[in-house]
């Protein structure tokens, strides 16, 4: 007992004098002292070829690059076999050396904290090399993209500089030209023996004067050529202009035709519907002059029953005008009852001769209150429920559904010309 504890006593020391470096490792230590006072013994080998670290590698088999936490493991790697070697050969034969760990150990650890920060700034600096490369790339492209149109312009430039040359040259050519006509003029006045010199001056004279005058000329025919080719551009444009105009004007003549045959089919069957009406009007017209002279015929109370007969034929009248005026057309098998046969009660018939009598023979029935109430009613609608043929729609229903009637058949003429339009141009 007095052995193990001069044991710990001397394996005390060294830790201690770490105490003052960085916890962590001090903290092994101070483990290893608690370690080697316990009476269990750990198992682990001691080959000195090998190191083994709580994770299970070598340090053969660590990588190059150390980190801060690889010597934490090589520290508890380390630790564990000083508890060995202090458990079979007692804490004398560490005294001496494990100061040396200690100090290597935390070198080890200065040195790989530096090694991390070290390996920080080199990203960092990594990650600026990289910026600037790719500023210099996106700068080379710049620069050959500002190469390349500095090219084209220099190509327009050269281009427009060889035109302008070829034209001076044009224009070199024909004054030398002219000089040497000039000069061979000259020489010849001035060898020219035969002819008096005056004669030769005045025809180079004219010569000049000519060739002076067909250059003015010349002059004059490029203006007016220049000034033919301005209007023929703007005859062009007016051209297009007038062909635009044209064309839309095309498509409204097509749209006013199409709506001006929709116009003039509506018209054709207006117009028999009319012709209709006025045909109904006609034949109501007779049925109601034979309905005065049988009433005048078979009637003792004329006045009477002329009242009624022209009450039903304003009534009538009323109602065949309405519906002229809103252009309707009805069923041809339709015939108008006046509201005053319906008060009276005379059922309808086509036979004219049987609705005659019937008529009479009711008004001369009637007594002289009745006629006053049937007068006093005169342009209301009273319906008989039980009658099946009493009519169900007012002047103005019957106005407004045909009006309705109307508009929609024009629309389906609308639709169908429409139609028609599509299928030709598909």
């Amino acid at each position: 007992m007095n052995s193990r504890h001069n044991r710990c006593s001397c394996f005390q020391k060294p830790v201690s004098d770490g105490a003052k470096k960085p916890g962590f490792i001090n903290g092994i230590m101070t483990n290893l002292t608690l370690a080697s006072e316990s009476d269990s013994t750990v198992d682990i080998s001691t080959d000195s070829a090998y190191i083994t670290s709580p994770c299970g590698e070598t340090v053969s088999e660590r990588p190059s690059f150390l980190s801060v936490f690889d010597v934490y493991d090589i520290a508890a790697a380390i630790g564990k076999e000083f508890e060995t070697i202090i458990d079979k050969h007692g804490p004398d034969s560490v005294c001496s050396l494990m100061p040396k760990v200690i100090h290597i150990l935390e070198e080890l650890e200065d040195y790989a904290s530096r090694l991390e920060s070290q390996d920080g700034e080199i990203l960092a600096l990594q990650a600026a090399v990289d910026r600037i490369e790719f500023e210099r790339l996106s700068h080379a492209q710049d620069r050959l993209r500002c190469e390349q149109v500095l090219h084209c312009e220099v190509l327009k430039l050269e281009q427009t500089w060889q035109a302008e040359a070829a034209e001076f040259k044009q224009i070199i050519h024909r004054l030398k030209d002219e000089n040497m006509f000039l000069i061979r003029a000259l020489d010849a006045a001035k060898v020219s023996d035969e002819c008096p010199y005056g004669e030769v001056a005045e025809t180079a004279g004219e010569e000049v004067r000519l060739m002076l005058r067909l250059k003015e000329v010349i002059d004059k025919q490029r203006i007016e050529i220049r000034a033919l080719k301005r209007q023929l551009a703007q005859s062009s444009i007016d051209l297009d202009a007038i062909q635009q105009q044209a064309n839309r004007l095309a498509k409204l003549n097509a749209v006013l035709r199409r709506k001006h045959g929709v116009s003039k089919r509506q018209a054709a069957q207006l117009a028999e519907d009319k012709s209709e009406l006025e045909t109904r009007l006609l034949a109501k017209e007779q049925l109601i002059q034979e309905m005065r002279d049988h009433v005048y015929r078979n009637s003792k109370n004329g006045s009477e029953q002329n009242a009624l007969i022209d009450m039903a034929t304003s009534t009538t009248f009323s109602l065949s005008a309405s519906l002229i005026s809103d252009s309707a057309s009805s069923p041809t098998n339709e015939i108008v009852i006046p509201i005053s046969l319906v008060l009276v009660g005379i059922p309808f018939c086509t036979d004219f001769s049987v609705l005659l009598n019937s008529f009479g023979q009711q008004v001369s029935q009637m007594s002289e209150e009745k006629l006053v109430r049937l007068l006093n009613t005169e342009g209301k609608m009273i319906l008989d429920v039980p009658n099946s043929s009493r009519p169900r729609f007012t002047v103005d229903e019957l106005r407004n559904a045909l009006i309705e009637r109307n508009e929609l058949k024009s629309r389906i003429v609308e639709v169908e010309e429409e139609l028609s339009v599509y299928n030709r141009a598909g």
